[in-house]
């Protein structure tokens, strides 16, 4: 198109595309209309607003939900200073009564139930009381007796569910602590067992079995060392020197360690020391040809620093020969060749 032609083309065009035609013959974008300005103002404007509206509804449920924390705080306090003043005068009925519903109402803040639990028994064993056991408590302690009995070891866990609850409504009940420190102890709680082995002691300070109770207690912090080393080897582990990851999990004393290539460790932790097998899954060494070694499983013995934080691994690995067609690489044969000593170390 010439100048002459290019001109009488530009008088037909309306006068927005006349204006943004010649601004893109100068390479300018044109842009938005001020109608458009507005529009996009407006929107921004209204996102704000509704970003201010939702930090302020924010705020305001946080101050709520302070605001009622607070409040049951000041009521906790003021029903525990009612009950410290009944048992202070001797209204013992008064004071147990108040001081098992304050301990009730602490579910779920074990701090808070530890301190009431301790202050209920100390003020029991003062005042010389012998509560008598709540029927749905004995409950609860038979029905625990009749599922360790029935399900042995399965029946720990669940046993200790109903002791809990048996101890919630008798909170003084030294047997009840005893019964529910073997079973936490039998589920592999052992924390828990420590803690109600120590009420129980609370409870009844001139129990003729004090010594002996003790001395479980003493085991338990033993039991509750070698399982916390048990459970910081749980999780991801990586192989030192290639970097492939192992998924590690610790089932009492059995380990497992699955690694991202395919590798699988199992075996029995004794001490620093593991005891198992190790499967190497099948592989590709030899390239440009289908040859595929087979999947193997031979004994491994792996070796625990004493940190935890590196497990040294040792087997026989396998070496295999392959025959193929060189032109096609197809394969003919893999056969086991030999194998040698191997190990690896992982890391957590």
């Amino acid at each position: 198109m010439n100048t002459r032609s290019l001109a009488g083309y530009l008088r037909l065009l309306p006068l927005p595309t006349l204006l943004c035609g010649v601004l893109l013959t100068s390479l300018v974008a044109c842009g938005p209309s001020a109608k458009e300005l507005a529009l996009r103002a407006e929107n921004e404007r209204r996102a704000e607003a509704a970003r201010v509206e939702a930090f302020r509804r924010a705020e305001e449920e946080r101050a709520a939900a302070e605001a009622a924390r607070q409040a049951k705080l000041a009521a906790r306090r003021k029903a525990e200073g009612n009950a410290d003043e009944a048992a202070r005068t001797g209204k013992n009925e008064q004071a147990l009564d108040a001081y098992t519903a304050l301990l009730r109402e602490s579910e779920g803040d074990a701090a808070e139930d530890q301190r009431l639990r301790e202050k209920l028994i100390a003020f029991v064993v003062k005042a010389k009381l012998r509560p008598a056991v709540p029927e749905e408590a004995r409950r609860h302690a038979v029905r625990a007796q009749v599922l360790i009995k029935t399900q042995q070891n399965a029946g720990f866990a669940p046993a200790a569910v109903e002791l809990a609850q048996a101890t919630a409504l008798a909170p003084w009940w030294a047997d009840a602590y005893y019964n529910l420190g073997l079973a936490q102890e039998g589920a592999a709680d052992f924390g828990g067992a420590m803690r109600s082995l120590k009420l129980c002691l609370l409870a009844e300070p001139d129990s003729p079995n004090a010594v002996a109770i003790q001395n479980k207690i003493y085991e338990l912090e033993v039991a509750k060392e070698q399982a916390d080393k048990l459970n910081a080897m749980n999780g991801t582990w990586r192989n030192s020197a290639t970097g492939n990851t192992y998924e590690v999990s610790m089932r009492g004393k059995d380990f497992e360690a699955r690694s991202n290539y395919g590798y699988v460790l199992i075996g029995v932790k004794t001490l620093n020391s593991i005891e198992g097998t190790i499967t190497v899954p099948s592989s590709t060494p030899w390239q440009g040809t289908d040859c595929r070694t087979p999947q193997y499983t031979v004994p491994m013995t792996a070796q625990i620093t004493e940190d935890g934080k590196s497990i040294t691994v040792r087997y026989m690995l396998n070496n295999y020969e392959a025959q193929y067609m060189k032109a096609s690489g197809s394969c003919v044969s893999v056969t086991l060749a030999g194998s040698n000593p191997d190990s690896y170390t992982i890391v957590h």
